[in-house]
């Protein structure tokens, strides 16, 4: 009926919208001989990186959002290690997706830890306090004693992490499965051999498993009303093994 292909449609549009179609060959970049050419070769890829980071805001003003910066340079030094021309086609069409796992870090998130970094350690630190206690009772904790504790030191360090205007920010993490249809390969040109991928260049039912991340602000001057922040992929496949920061 109508209503089954308005739904078909809308569905079919959206799978379109997010689909990739990338094919560009890579050219190896020079060989440094000597000091003198390793420092031109700094100079050229700070430029690179200046420019490229200028493109980007040209171009894809939201890259740097959509991209944590971690998984955005594992993909941008990659090419400094190419020594024959490469060709990578990549052609990938989404067609469903699962929530695999949903979490929240409380109180913190990767920008506080990146300023100030023995917050990484602030949940094995509660552990610790766990273990510390236990070892004064000479018993295991119950239940009841373990969620008093823990809420206890989330609330000591919900009140150091507040700022001035009353905000407290913590992170969502999620994990997805997206099962896609994929065409990928990876050509060495010189030697004109696939180094990656489908030397056929077939298009196989694939499943990538993205991680995603969102801070959520909470306003505890203003009766905790809480403000979602947007979603930001920070590792697919565990390329950068989870990219955590949070232990």
């Amino acid at each position: 009926d109508d209503t089954s292909d308005d739904k078909d449609g809308a569905s079919s549009s959206v799978r379109e919208s997010f689909a990739v179609d990338f094919d560009q060959t890579l050219e190896p970049l020079p060989e440094i001989t000597d000091i003198k050419d390793e420092i031109a070769a700094e100079e050229r890829k700070e430029a690179a990186e200046r420019s490229r980071g200028r493109k980007e805001e040209e171009e894809c003003p939201e890259v740097e959002h959509m991209l944590e910066r971690n998984l955005r340079t594992l993909y941008q030094t990659a090419h400094e290690h190419a020594r024959h021309r490469l060709r990578i086609k990549l052609r990938t069409e989404p067609t469903s997706a699962r929530i695999e796992s949903l979490m929240v870090v409380p109180c913190i998130t990767r920008e506080h830890v990146e300023q100030t970094p023995a917050l990484r350690h602030s949940f094995r630190n509660i552990w610790k306090q766990l273990d510390r206690r236990e070892n004064e009772l000479g018993r295991q904790l119950g239940m009841m004693e373990v969620g008093k504790l823990v809420s206890d030191e989330l609330e000591k360090l919900a009140s150091r992490m507040v700022d001035s205007d009353g905000i407290l920010e913590s992170t969502v993490v999620a994990q997805v499965s997206i099962l896609c249809d994929e065409m990928f390969t990876v050509r060495d040109v010189d030697l004109d051999e696939v180094v990656q991928g489908d030397p056929g260049s077939k298009v196989n039912e694939v499943v990538h498993l993205v991680r995603f991340e969102m801070v959520v602000r909470v306003n505890l001057a203003g009766g905790g009303k809480a403000e979602l922040g947007t979603w930001q992929i920070t590792d697919w496949d565990d390329l950068l093994g989870g990219n955590i920061w949070f232990i």
